[in-house]
This record gives structure tokens, C-alpha cells and sequence, in this order.
């Protein structure tokens, strides 16, 4: 496993827990009402931390790959005070927003890049399903209030898709037929058959 696929795992890795954490509080609270402490509060660090390795794992290069680290940080940090104000009894609310949002911004910078592999168009999603996901819960609240958390289990999903792509990226070529061949695996490709096609003998005339 090359380096930009252990840190590809490591951020995947992340993101799925960050995931995680989201769907079993909203769950929770769509079927019996009630919410479970701290999970909501504690998912942004997961997701600051995914975001912080994305330099990593995607080997950006230019502003980006000190622009994605810079945001990841600050969702990081931004995640870890709103668990501890959480557990003091504080409002968290203003952690959990700047936290939530500069997760996003580096989960869209980082993925944003046209013809991308299906590791950043999955980032990518993440802002693009966040304003219609809000929305729909939103609407849905109108109806019952739990209902709030469907938008929830939206943005969860779409976190918990870009983390799934990091994770099985690093896989063998082999364990995964559906993935797309990373930029080395087609290099490597290209030069087997150019050697193949030069040591061929010329047609007969």
C-alpha cells in the first residue's frame, strides 16, 4: 500500500465514523424521540479530521494543499470545543456550525477538479447535497418535528459515500472491478503496451 492510500484509509476512515455518529443519533431520535448525548456533537471532529488528511490522501498540490489542511484544522478544532461545551452544559451551537461548515469548504476545494477520480466527485456531493438536504429536513419538520433528522441522515450519507471511495481506493485493482484505475495503475499500463508494440516485428508488405 502506497503512502497516499494509507492516508486515503485514515480519511475514510474518519469521514465513516463522522458518518456514523450522525445516523445512529438521528436514528435514535426518529424512532424513539429521544437524543443520545454527544454523538451529534462529537461527529464535526471526525469530520475536520478526515478533511485535515485529504491533502494527503488526494496529494494535492498548489494553495490546496495548504488551503485543505488549514480547514480541516479549524473543523477540527472547532468539533473538539463543541464537544466539551457540550459536556460543561454550554451552547455548542456556534462550535458545531464552524465546524460543520469549514468541513464542507474543504471537502468541496479538495474534490473540486474537473474529470476527477470518483474519490472527489463523492467530496464534492458533500457540498453540493448539504443546502437540499437541510431543506428537505426543513420541510419535513413541518410535519413532526423528528422528521428533522431525514435531512441529517442526507449529509450523513453523502460524508459517510466520500469516505467509502477513500476507503476502497487504497484496495488492490483486483477487489474492486467497479473502481477506476488510479493515474500510476494507467501509466503503468500505458508503458507495458508501448514495450509490447515496439517489440513486435513490422507487417509483411
Amino acid at each position: 500500500m502506497s503512502g497516499s492510500s494509507r492516508w486515503s484509509v485514515l480519511s475514510g476512515t474518519a469521514l465513516l465514523t463522522g458518518m456514523a455518529l450522525i445516523a445512529v443519533k438521528s436514528l435514535a431520535i426518529l424512532i424513539t424521540g429521544d437524543q443520545p448525548p454527544l454523538l451529534f456533537e462529537i461527529s464535526p471532529f471526525f469530520f475536520g479530521l478526515g478533511v485535515l488528511l485529504l491533502a494527503r490522501a488526494l496529494d494535492l498540490t498548489g494553495s490546496r494543499k495548504r488551503v485543505v489542511p488549514a480547514l480541516g484544522l479549524i473543523s477540527l478544532l472547532a468539533g473538539a470545543m463543541a464537544a466539551m461545551t457540550e459536556v460543561t452544559g454550554e451552547v455548542s451551537g456556534p462550535a458545531i456550525a464552524t465546524a460543520a461548515l469549514a468541513a464542507i469548504v474543504g471537502a468541496v476545494v479538495s474534490g473540486w477538479h474537473p474529470g476527477g477520480d470518483r474519490r472527489k466527485r463523492a467530496l464534492m456531493q458533500v457540498g453540493l447535497v448539504v443546502v437540499p438536504a437541510m431543506f428537505l429536513g426543513g420541510i419535513l419538520s413541518e410535519i413532526n418535528e423528528r422528521l428533522l433528522e431525514i435531512g441529517l441522515l442526507a449529509y450523513a450519507a453523502a460524508w459517510g459515500l466520500a469516505g467509502l471511495r477513500l476507503v476502497r481506493w487504497s484496495q488492490p485493482a483486483g477487489s474492486d472491478s467497479g473502481r477506476a484505475s488510479s493515474p500510476a495503475q494507467e501509466a503503468s499500463a500505458a508503458n507495458r503496451f508501448n514495450r509490447r508494440a515496439g517489440s513486435r516485428p513490422p507487417p509483411d508488405e
